[in-house]
């Protein structure tokens, strides 16, 4: 297992930890579902603040 400080380290160590959670799908889902609506906030941040810009 990988020390817990590890995993501050670099985006290929969160890697490791996907392939890790792999065997348990619930794990995976949860952590793809967190990701899709971070990415899906920042794109709608992203949008309001090019309309706002445009105005």
């Amino acid at each position: 297992m990988l020390q817990p400080k590890f995993q501050y380290f670099s985006p290929f160590v969160r890697k490791i930890q996907l392939v890790n959670l792999a065997h348990c799908p619930i794990s995976l889902t949860k952590v793809a579902i967190s990701q899709a609506i971070k990415i899906k906030n920042y794109i709608y941040f992203l949008l309001v603040a090019n309309h706002n810009n445009v105005n």
